[in-house]
Order: structure tokens, then sequence, then C-alpha cells
């Protein structure tokens, strides 16, 4: 019985830490960064990743 209401309590407080981060304003600055950062480095280790995004843009365009 203790397992399972000590579970819940460390999911739960897992949960308010995990919200806390992402409302925080220079985590979110980190994050969104970092990932163009990883945007750019993906198109430079592979010139044909930006024909995916022109695929996905035209096939978003088709579906409107």
């Amino acid at each position: 019985m203790g397992f399972k209401r000590n579970t819940i309590r460390f999911l739960s407080s897992g949960m308010r830490k995990i919200r806390r981060i992402t409302r925080n304003r220079i985590s979110q600055k980190i994050l969104i960064t970092s990932y163009r950062v990883y945007s750019v480095s993906r198109i430079i280790r592979n010139p044909f990743v930006i024909l995916e995004h022109i695929n996905i843009y035209n096939a978003l365009r088709l579906l409107t």
C-alpha cells in the first residue's frame, strides 16, 4: 500500500517540477535556441533534409 502512494507522490512532484521548468522564460529560450542550432546542424550535415521540409509544406498546402 505504501509503495503505491509513494509512486503517486513521486510522479506528481516530478510533473510539478517539469511544469515549473517549462514555464520558466530562461528555460524556454534555451530550449528554443538549442532546437534551432540542432536544425541548422542537421541541414549542414545532410542538405537533403530541406527536401523533407518542402514536402511537408506542399502536403499541408494541398490539404487546405
